[in-house]
């Protein structure tokens, strides 16, 4: 079974953001008078995307990763003995 830990909550919240921003700059790109308010550059799609990585919460990162059970729980782990 493959389990892909960020496919859940993550990517999700990233494309929320990056549809809120382009959004909202075609919208004042069309009152601006722009005939193709949606058309933008690929550098302008990288810093939106780089905008809503760093707007997705940890807590949801930590969620996802506990959701999907790969994570190790390293209190339950005792140390090594020491080898001489």
């Amino acid at each position: 079974m493959l389990i892909q830990p960020m496919d859940q909550d993550v990517i999700a919240l990233l494309k929320r953001g990056f549809n809120t921003r382009r959004d909202a700059v075609a919208v004042d790109r069309f009152f601006d008078g722009d005939v193709h308010p949606f058309q933008t550059s690929v550098f302008e799609g990288i810093e939106w995307c780089l905008e809503s990585w760093k707007s997705v919460p940890a807590c949801a990162i930590k969620h996802c990763w506990m959701h999907s059970q790969l994570m190790v729980n390293r209190v339950g782990i005792s140390k090594p003995a020491k080898l001489t």
